[in-house]
């Protein structure tokens, strides 16, 4: 039988209350998403050195908000980009944007006050789509979430009527299971807060490194190696639970993007 792992957890919870400069949180709780279409004529170098200078100001000047810029090597939207504000609480998140049609956010506006860079966002980019501020379901169970270099997405769309049992199998089941198994890769199920897919979900199956990824899907995640089947057999019940409550073929549209900062 398995140890209960809620003492665990309260004590974990206990020190990151009572000694907070000891521990680094390595995965926020509210990702915004925002998937990026550049102009044709923007370099792409230019580009990024630009949305680093960017995240840098938003770290030095807010407190709990980062950002990570995405390029996707493979999957629906190869070669593209994608854009991810990261809170790392939601108390953060409604700090800095109590308002939710992004109007009339005054701590935000001071931080953007301290800027000193050029706003090069209009020549750059054509235009940004998809944006959602997502949730992580069950983020106060977690133990040491983690992001890595690869952040594989796909949107899963839910049975009609199961959205509530979902739910509970993620913060009950999944996490848990993932928690315990598949060294290096993590998986969670995000709800949509705010913004274009609010209600809705999306996973995100994080590798810690490349390398990691390439050892377990050498060529698309369509084709696994055999050390990834292997070591998938301890889970293989609780993703074929996890079938039960999506609409079949949600789950094959996918993007793995490789963080580039």
């Amino acid at each position: 039988m398995k140890a209960n792992k809620f003492p665990l957890i309260l004590f974990i919870s206990s020190l990151v209350f009572l000694f907070p400069s000891l521990f680094s949180q390595n995965m926020p709780e509210v990702l915004a998403f925002r998937e990026l279409e550049l102009n044709p004529e923007t370099n792409e170098i230019v580009f990024q050195n630009y949305y680093k200078k960017w995240s840098d100001k938003i770290k030095e000047n807010s407190k709990g908000v980062s950002g990570w810029l995405m390029k996707a090597d493979r999957g629906t939207r190869s070669s593209k980009y994608s854009f991810v504000w990261a809170f790392d609480f939601k108390t953060t998140r409604d700090y800095y944007f109590p308002n939710a049609d992004g109007q009339n956010n005054p701590q935000w506006e001071s931080v953007l006050q301290k800027f000193e860079i050029t706003p090069l966002e209009n020549p750059l980019i054509a235009q940004v789509v998809n944006y959602t501020d997502y949730l992580v379901l069950g983020y106060n169970s977690l133990i040491n979430p983690q992001i890595g270099e690869v952040i594989s997405v796909c949107y899963p769309e839910v049975i009609p009527g199961k959205e509530s049992a979902f739910e509970s199998f993620v913060i009950n089941e999944l996490n848990p299971a993932f928690q315990e198994s598949l060294p290096g890769s993590f998986l969670y199920i995000l709800k949509g807060d705010r913004g274009e897919n609010a209600g809705k979900y999306i996973s995100m199956w994080v590798f810690d490194t490349v390398d990691r990824r390439k050892v377990y899907f050498p060529q698309s995640r369509t084709v696994p190696s055999e050390l990834f089947i292997k070591e998938f057999e301890q889970i293989s019940p609780v993703m074929d639970k996890l079938k039960t409550f999506l609409k079949p073929g949600t789950m094959d549209n996918y993007t793995d993007y490789i963080v580039i900062y």
